[in-house]
């Protein structure tokens, strides 16, 4: 299973128009919040994904908790719980959920971290990025395995990767 994941585009639909292009047999879009587009917008193009801190997406929610295969997941924005600061309380809400796979955005920053054998999944920003390359992310699922990459916009150059299986 192949999934896309984006976040804080903030009203550049042009780069999800591209990444779905890019990435056409993608299994899921996934956005993280702060699109600033209208849920419409965001179905017509393929994605589907959580409320971000700007007050565009209203009825998204502001966490989602999926399975993709064997893989539990926490898709959230994370303003909630304060990711500018550490990941402290997205590792507290995990533990509690007990997912091995937390997808989370607002910094701009991507990232991935591992932490008590749950994977943190930052894809950065595709058009604001904070301190780098604009990014997003792909993430394949086979079974027990995940396989995460932080790709550069416009070019796919992978920036960072990480190979793990889940418990």
């Amino acid at each position: 299973m192949k999934l896309v994941v984006v976040s804080d585009n903030h009203r550049d639909q042009d780069v999800l128009q591209w990444i779905v292009d890019h990435h056409p047999n993608a299994d899921h879009y996934i956005h993280l919040g702060d699109s600033e587009m209208k849920e419409e917008t965001l179905t017509q193009l393929g994605f589907y994904g959580v409320r971000g801190n700007y007050p565009f997406e209203p009825k998204f929610p502001y966490d989602l908790i999926t399975q993709f295969g064997s893989v539990k997941t926490l898709i959230t924005h994370g303003h909630q719980y304060g990711v500018k600061l550490g990941l402290y309380g997205l590792v507290e809400a995990a533990l509690t959920l007990n997912v091995q796979l937390v997808m989370y955005g607002h910094t701009h920053d991507a990232k991935i971290s591992e932490y008590e054998n749950i994977l943190f999944l930052n894809p950065g920003s595709p058009s604001m990025a904070r301190g780098g390359k604009p990014t997003f992310a792909t993430i394949e699922i086979e079974e027990q395995r995940v396989h995460i990459l932080i790709h550069e916009m416009y070019t796919n150059e992978v920036l960072a990767q990480l190979d793990r299986f889940t418990q």
